[in-house]
């Protein structure tokens, strides 16, 4: 009767995985798509701007 049940079980949390796993995919193929129409240029710019922030908020050694 164990392994009944045992089976059950572990062929419930098989579906319940693929089914997350499925939601994970259309989640991430959404972002995808939206990162995918941002210009090239703002990743850049983006990059650049923590640059200049991180450097300008780090101590200053002038000794």
């Amino acid at each position: 009767m164990r392994e009944l049940v045992a089976i059950l079980i572990f062929g419930i949390a098989t579906l319940a995985s693929a089914y997350l796993f499925g939601l994970l995919g259309y989640f991430f193929t959404g972002i995808f798509l939206i990162l995918e129409h941002i210009p090239e240029w703002v990743w850049s710019a983006t990059l650049l701007s923590l640059t200049i922030v991180i450097s300008r908020s780090l101590p200053s050694s002038s000794a």
